[in-house]
């Protein structure tokens, strides 16, 4: 039993944030938003660690959001692009991280009277967060991100805060 138990906090001490091992994580948030509308977001995607606390990868990300009045706008959309993830504290069981990705957005806007139309765009995003080791090789914790996003319509040059929730694995 001590065994099991001194072997459990080695291993837990220990995080995989190493040179050669990957990320597999996801995010996710629900937002209310000012003006009578709901949004949806969730993430996804692998990173390789090419050196000790960073890590190099892909990310994807699906949004939805609705509105709630009589309206009845519907925005989805997709993003996928490169990012990279420094942790730049560790201590103990918790980690903290700095994460900037690039990404391309496709959009599907519809509304209650007209079909909708689509258009692409950028979004450059920087994240900070903390995570809690459960393990050596499993984490969660908040994150709060800062996006800019470029598109080619009248909703360009957006702003937006969120704070969300991040769930990793690290092999």
């Amino acid at each position: 039993m001590l065994f099991s138990t001194s072997l459990f906090a080695a291993t837990r001490s220990e995080k995989n944030i190493k040179e050669g091992n990957w990320i597999i994580g996801g995010s996710g948030s629900y937002e209310k938003i000012a003006g009578n509308a709901e949004a949806y977001f969730l993430g996804l995607g692998p990173s390789y660690f090419i050196f000790d606390q960073l890590a190099i990868g892909l990310e994807g990300f699906y949004q939805k959001t609705n509105s709630l009045s009589q309206s009845a706008v519907s925005v989805e959309s997709v993003e996928v692009g490169p990012t990279v993830r420094y942790f730049f504290y560790d201590c103990g069981d918790w980690a903290s991280y700095i994460n900037q990705s690039f990404l391309h957005k496709y959009r599907m806007l519809r509304f209650s009277s007209f079909p909708g139309t689509a258009e692409n765009g950028a979004i450059a995003t920087t994240s900070v967060g903390i995570l809690y080791f459960m393990s050596s090789s499993i984490a969660s914790g908040p994150s709060l991100s800062y996006s800019y996003e470029l598109g080619n319509s009248e909703l360009t040059d957006i702003e937006s805060i969120r704070l969300g929730f991040s769930f990793s694995i690290y092999l």
